[in-house]
C-alpha cells in the first residue's frame, strides 16, 4: 500500500493493532512537514477497549496533535466507561473532520484498519 502524498487530505481510522500502517502515514506526513512541504489535513480515529492499557504510541500521537495544526487526534475507548460505550465508528459519525474532508476535496481518502466488522458501521 503506497502512502497518500502529503497534500492530499487523509482520515484513518483504527482499531487495535490497526493503528500500524496508519502511524507510519502520520510518520511520513510528520517528515514532509519538517522538510518543508505543504501537508495537508490529517484526521487519525484510534480505538481500543482501555485507554491506560492500549493506548499504542499515545505520548507520539498526542504530541503530534500538539504540535501540528495539520493533525487531529480522537480516540474511542469502549471499556473506560462502563455505562457508555464509544467506538470509532461513533467518532466518525460525531465529528466533522471526516464528512469535511472527504467530501470538500475531491482527492481525500479514507483508509481503513483493524477489526474485520469495522468497515461496515463506517460504510454507513
Amino acid at each position: 500500500m503506497e502512502p497518500p502524498s502529503a497534500d492530499q487530505p487523509v482520515v484513518c481510522a483504527g482499531i487495535g493493532s490497526g493503528l500500524a500502517p496508519h502511524l507510519a502515514f502520520v510518520r511520513d506526513r510528520v517528515h514532509a512537514a519538517e522538510g518543508g512541504e505543504r501537508v495537508a489535513p490529517f484526521s487519525l480515529y484510534f480505538g481500543n477497549r482501555y485507554s491506560k492499557e492500549e493506548f499504542l504510541y499515545q505520548e507520539e500521537l498526542e504530541g503530534y496533535a500538539e504540535k501540528y495544526d495539520w493533525f487531529s487526534l480522537h480516540t474511542a475507548f469502549s471499556r473506560d466507561n462502563p455505562n457508555k460505550k464509544v467506538y470509532v465508528q461513533d467518532l466518525v459519525a460525531e465529528t466533522d473532520d471526516a464528512r469535511r474532508l472527504l467530501f470538500e476535496d475531491p482527492t481525500g481518502i479514507l483508509y481503513v484498519c483493524g477489526n474485520r466488522h469495522l468497515p461496515k458501521p463506517l460504510q454507513e
